[in-house]
């Protein structure tokens, strides 16, 4: 079965609209979530989602708002949830206290392990050598993060195809489903790297610019798009 994971920054642009949009998600079906946990310097992320952990900061994400929003969401909805964040993210919020709230946690600047945590994801970007990258499988559950290629989120005018050596690479070490993420924005986008061999596909910046541009009706004439 093949999966597409979306990606909204929490309580984006404020809590009100935030579970607007989960809510629009769910009705379309969507069933695996990615949470942006805001930091001050998303430095791997591309304007669009820095702007958008800019908007939540502003508007005073404290550690309880955000366990509460973790809470609601586990309530309300049957997404599995992967939370997405920097190191600094992970201290600030007490991330690691509170696994029951999700699925799976990306820390995309510490490579946390299973000591750390029962479900670390990791990155694997282009051209990971063998040795690291089995290192990385043995602390990884969930799925694999596979980078499409170098660059920022919401850098890409196309999909590089870097990523299908890593895929195959992946599967000499582990049958783990990999998700491929930084690029993708169309059905067809979807569909391409489906073909070359991933489990799932992540989408976060074009999801993002649809509901800038168009509001929750944007996104979902947008869902509809990848029936």
């Amino acid at each position: 079965m093949k999966h597409i994971m979306f990606y909204m920054t929490l309580n984006y642009p404020n809590n009100e609209r935030f579970f607007e949009i989960l809510e629009a998600l769910s009705n379309e079906g969507v069933t695996y979530l990615e949470l942006g946990i805001p930091v001050e310097n998303p430095f791997m992320d591309g304007e669009i989602i820095q702007q958008s952990h800019d908007t939540v900061l502003k508007n005073g994400l404290k550690q309880a708002e955000l366990i509460e929003v973790l809470k609601q969401i586990k309530e309300k909805f049957n997404f599995k949830i992967i939370l997405m964040t920097y190191y600094a993210g992970v201290e600030k919020y007490d991330l690691l206290s509170h696994e029951n709230l999700y699925d799976g946690l990306l820390c995309v600047d510490k490579s946390l392990t299973k000591k750390d945590l029962n479900k670390p994801i990791q990155l694997y970007p282009p051209k990971m050598d063998g040795l690291k990258m089995k290192e990385k499988l043995q602390n990884n559950e969930t799925f694999a993060y596979v980078i499409s290629g170098e660059g920022k989120t919401g850098s890409f005018d196309d999909v590089p195809t870097d990523y299908v050596d890593t895929i195959k690479n992946i599967r000499k070490f582990s049958d783990i489903p990999a998700f491929v993420g930084f690029g993708i924005k169309t059905k067809e986008d979807a569909e391409t790297v489906f073909n070359n061999d991933a489990d799932g596909v992540i989408i976060g910046t074009a999801l993002m610019k649809e509901y800038i541009e168009g509001g929750i009706p944007g996104i979902k004439d947008y869902l509809k798009t990848f029936k």
